[in-house]
């Protein structure tokens, strides 16, 4: 009996965490765990804190030469988005960057990423 309720208790959570892993990582909240599925993200994992240009061209051309653009990318929205909003991502992922160009870089990628507008906190 202790063995059944323990069987069910371990198949119902490895349910639920394979369900919310395949729903959250398409979503962009484990994109850290799991690491970036297109040139959006992965500019935003590896853009941020970068101060200078020359540094974020790089960075650009090695997203680009793993995830080549042209993919459609379907916005990030509802609850397990990791962020509401273009202007929320893109302030929260420039705030330690210097780079001019690595700023840009990201506010367009935020902004490919998520929905246009104020973030609704």
């Amino acid at each position: 009996m202790l063995k059944n309720r323990i069987l069910k208790l371990t198949v119902t959570v490895v349910a639920c965490f394979a369900a919310l892993t395949s729903f959250s990582a398409r979503a962009g909240i484990l994109d850290g765990l799991l690491g970036p599925n297109n040139y959006y993200q992965c500019i935003l994992d590896r853009m941020p804190g970068t101060t200078a240009d020359d540094a974020a061209n790089e960075i650009s051309a090695k997203c680009s030469k793993e995830f080549p653009l042209g993919a459609p990318i379907q916005k990030q929205t509802g609850v397990f988005s990791a962020f509401h909003s273009g202007s929320e991502c893109t302030f929260k992922k420039i705030k330690d960057t210097a780079s001019p160009l690595a700023k840009q870089i990201i506010q367009y990628c935020c902004y490919s990423l998520y929905p246009t507008g104020a973030s609704n906190q």
